[in-house]
């Protein structure tokens, strides 16, 4: 199981690097080159850009500047909404296989399952959808889970679903499905998260974990919202968060993979 938990933290890892060497790039030749950070190139590559950035420095203007590091606020919230549903998901597949039974599965799941069917059945418009085959998909799979049969298949995308911005109580509520209770405490007494605060009481760190989590979702509502020119948050702002996302991913996928293995 830590396997595919790992493959979702890295990925989660690569896409976020990404935005960090873009913005570096941005800022570089916004600046016309000099000096040159956050870039890992040998010095012909530095050379080279060098001599473009100069040429390019005119067309970078300040507000292009912040359009695009305000942007990658809510393309990184996206990536992180994604690694954490990716998470849960990868989780349930694991558990189902393990389960071969319905009644195998915890409470939590079997009411999420539940809850998952009465969702999908809500969405019809009339009783002849129930002769559609995604319909007729589901009650099969209803009546496997009711009769405790083998065969039967999580719907691990509904459960996994955040129905609103995963600000630090969507995520518990999510994790709570899934049976796994206090996720944030759980996250909070992990050494990463504890290490990127400096701080080891865990009651602090989860504190501040959550209110950064939120706050970092308020701005990323801001800037879907309002003008993303008027409110300026920086290179420097964005990268610091991606790196406590970052920790946060990591930790809760070390969290979900103790929680499941148990």
């Amino acid at each position: 199981m830590r396997e595919s938990l790992d493959r979702i933290v890295s990925q989660f890892d690569s896409q976020t690097e990404s935005i960090r060497r873009q913005l570096a790039l941005i800022d570089y030749l916004g600046r016309g080159g000099a000096p040159l950070e956050g870039l890992a190139i040998s010095k012909t590559q530095a050379k080279n850009m060098s001599v473009i950035a100069k040429g390019m420095a005119t067309f970078i203007s300040s507000d292009m500047k912040v359009v695009i590091q305000n942007g990658s606020v809510i393309i990184v919230s996206a990536f992180f909404e994604e690694a954490v549903r990716s998470l849960v998901r990868d989780s349930l597949m694991v558990v189902s296989r393990k389960h071969k039974r319905f009644n195998d599965l915890s409470v939590s799941i079997q009411k999420s399952q539940i809850n998952a069917f009465g969702a999908r059945f809500s969405e019809m418009k009339s009783a002849s959808d129930l002769f559609q085959v995604e319909y007729i998909t589901h009650i099969e799979n209803m009546l496997a889970c009711a009769r405790n049969a083998e065969g039967y298949a999580l719907l691990s995308p509904d459960i996994a679903n955040n129905k609103n911005n995963l600000r630090s109580g969507e995520l518990t509520e999510m994790c709570s499905r899934i049976g796994l209770k206090g996720i944030w405490e759980k996250i909070s007494a992990r050494k990463e998260l504890q290490d990127h605060f400096g701080q080891y009481n865990p009651k602090f760190v989860m504190s501040e974990a959550t209110n950064r989590l939120n706050l970092f979702i308020d701005t990323r509502n801001e800037l879907i919202h309002f003008n993303p020119v008027a409110a300026t948050y920086g290179r420097a702002w964005v990268e610091s968060e991606m790196e406590f996302l970052r920790t946060v991913v990591a930790c809760a996928a070390a969290v979900m993979d103790e929680h499941f293995v148990e």
